[in-house]
């Protein structure tokens, strides 16, 4: 019954995703949980692209220009899901 305190921040995006980092804290200072994601735009069926489609949404200045460098493990992570079969094995 401990509270957590949930931070989610984009860590970058390239041109197909966005990529969220979110982390699960008991206080300032003790971690007890990070996890990543990426999320995918879609219209009619289709991914849309990032730059030209969603960051001009943004209440924020995310801009092609201020592309955030996305970590070393995030790129490591996502070059491994993009290597993953789809859809998976039956």
């Amino acid at each position: 019954g401990q509270r957590l305190k949930q931070r989610t921040r984009i860590a970058g995006w390239d041109a197909r995703f966005l990529y969220f980092d979110q982390s699960l804290w008991f206080d300032p200072d003790t971690c007890a949980g990070q996890g990543v994601f990426r999320s995918a735009v879609v219209r009619r069926g289709r991914m849309v692209g990032i730059e030209e489609e969603v960051l001009p949404l943004l209440d924020t200045p995310a801009t092609a220009d201020a592309r955030p460098e996305l970590p070393d493990w995030i790129r490591h992570w996502a070059a491994a899901e993009d290597a993953r079969p789809w859809p998976p094995e039956r």
